[in-house]
């Protein structure tokens, strides 16, 4: 999150233990358009999955600028 900030993203960090929909449904109450899941998977493949929670679709990027740039 510190690198997202320092280019003025606006961010906030969860970690639920009740699942990823958890969170994702928390985020889009909080009013958050995108949330960045970075899971298991996304470690091991070295990857970033972004959900646009408004618009109910996802896509991966493989860098941090790539994310900054959306």
């Amino acid at each position: 999150t510190l690198a997202l900030r320092q280019k003025g993203i606006q961010t906030e960090f969860m970690f639920k233990e009740g699942g990823v929909n958890d969170g994702l449904k928390e985020a889009l109450a909080q009013g958050a358009t995108f949330a960045v899941i970075i899971g298991d998977q996304e470690l091991e493949q070295e990857f970033y999955t972004i959900k646009h929670l408004k618009e109910k679709r996802q896509f991966t990027v493989k860098t941090l600028d790539e994310l900054i740039s959306l």
